[in-house]
């Protein structure tokens, strides 16, 4: 239908502060009406962040649901609506955006930032991806990444950084082709195998309370993948560890750090 029209069914259904499955369905049949815009992707892209929040770690929680103002409470079912709605147009949120960083990073570690560019490209009908900073690394520029799914390509600015006095904070990349995915079934295999690789393989000692999720995968120039492990408290999601392992194609273990 509209950006507008869709952004009042979300409205809607954010005045409890808790977002149903049926209220979910109901946002994307909305959404579905007619063709779908970028700007109801983003809107619902954003609906979808305001209810899983990833808390920092030390960020102190209190019992307040939602814990900050303006976010809200997703039912299992409301949050599986909107990655089934992700994943069938191809937007880079919820469950698709991990896929989305993966594809863009390798693309950067074939190819690097890609053709610098003099002016700033027109980004306002393309998705917005936030690229995560490398583990350990210190003083490191803000990549964000300008996806257009359609045509497969995405631009590039970065922001920040230690940068000579003179230069431009902000520069532009592109455009660029996405990355391959990755091997069929890697990811689901790290997910089914992460708390034994990450405790046994690695030798990290996980709790009761911990939950171990895959953050982050990337290939490698030893024709290996680079993992990013992340423990977290399985109820609030407090983020206690991310750990860098490599594992091969099958999603076995290589080596830890």
């Amino acid at each position: 239908m509209s950006t507008l029209s869709v952004s009042k069914q979300i409205k809607t259904a954010m005045a409890d502060a808790f977002i149903t499955k049926l209220e979910a369905e109901t946002v994307v049949k909305e959404a579905e009406k007619g063709r779908l815009t970028v700007g109801e992707s983003k809107a619902i892209a954003d609906l979808f962040d305001r209810g899983n929040r990833e808390i920092p770690p030390g960020m102190m929680v209190t019992l307040a649901i939602p814990e900050h103002p303006g976010d809200v409470v997703m039912e299992a079912g409301a949050n599986n609506v909107l990655n089934a709605f992700f994943a069938k147009h191809q937007i880079p949120a919820g469950a698709e955006k991990k896929i989305m960083i993966e594809r863009i990073e390798s693309s950067l570690a074939k190819d690097g930032w890609g053709t610098p560019l003099t002016t700033a490209p027109n980004v306002k009908n393309l998705h917005l991806v936030r690229l995560p900073y490398p583990e350990g690394a210190a003083d490191y520029p803000t990549r964000n990444a300008f996806v257009d799914t359609k045509k497969g390509e995405y631009y590039l600015s970065v922001s920040g950084g230690l940068v000579a006095p003179g230069v431009l904070p902000t520069k532009w990349y592109g455009p660029n082709k996405l990355g391959d995915a990755l091997p069929k079934g890697l990811r689901s295999t790290l997910e089914a195998n992460a708390r034994t690789i990450v405790s046994r393989d690695a030798g990290f000692a996980l709790t009761r309370s911990d939950a171990v999720l895959v953050d982050t995968i990337k290939p490698n120039s030893r024709g290996n993948f680079d993992v990013v492990f992340k423990v977290a408290h399985f109820l609030n999601h407090s983020v206690r560890a991310r750990l860098p392992i490599e594992v091969d194609a099958n999603g076995t273990f290589v080596a830890a750090g």
